[in-house]
Order: C-alpha cells, then sequence, then structure tokens
C-alpha cells in the first residue's frame, strides 16, 4: 500500500546565503502576466494568494512576458502591487 502523503501547515524557508533573510521554498514564477495573465488586477489576486500562502519569493525579469510584450511588465505590476 502507497505510503500517506502528510501535508504541512506553514510553507517551509531557508535562509538565504550568508544573510539572516528567510525566503520560502516555493518560488512564484511571473512570466505569463501580460500575456495569459493579461490583467493586472488577476496579478494582483494571484499576489494575495501566495503571499497569504508563506511565499516571499517571486521570480521575475525585465523581459517577461517572454514572447509577447516584452519588458518590465512584471516588475510594473508588483510595483503597482505593493
Amino acid at each position: 500500500m502507497a505510503e500517506k502523503i502528510v501535508r504541512s501547515d506553514v510553507l517551509p524557508v531557508e535562509k538565504f546565503g550568508g544573510s539572516n533573510m528567510m525566503v520560502s521554498k516555493v518560488c512564484a514564477g511571473t512570466m505569463t502576466w501580460g500575456s495569459f495573465v493579461d490583467k493586472e488586477e488577476d496579478a494582483y489576486a494571484q499576489l494575495d494568494a501566495l503571499v497569504e500562502a508563506g511565499v516571499n519569493f517571486f521570480d521575475t525579469a525585465e523581459l517577461y512576458p517572454v514572447a509577447f510584450k516584452y519588458g518590465k511588465t512584471t516588475e510594473q505590476w508588483i510595483g503597482n502591487w505593493l
């Protein structure tokens, strides 16, 4: 019989390099913002849910969204959300 999976109530965190900063072991990607996620408000809803779940590590890049409107969408939307 298969082993039962036990889920944690808390998202695990890890010390970031030599700093005292703790980051979530889950990284949230933002590559589809501005393309498949085409409304800024939808990105805000995703950010709210991720932060509520304990995520504090976000992957952004100056070229996101890839293959659509290249450039700065993720940083702009996160900046507006903050």
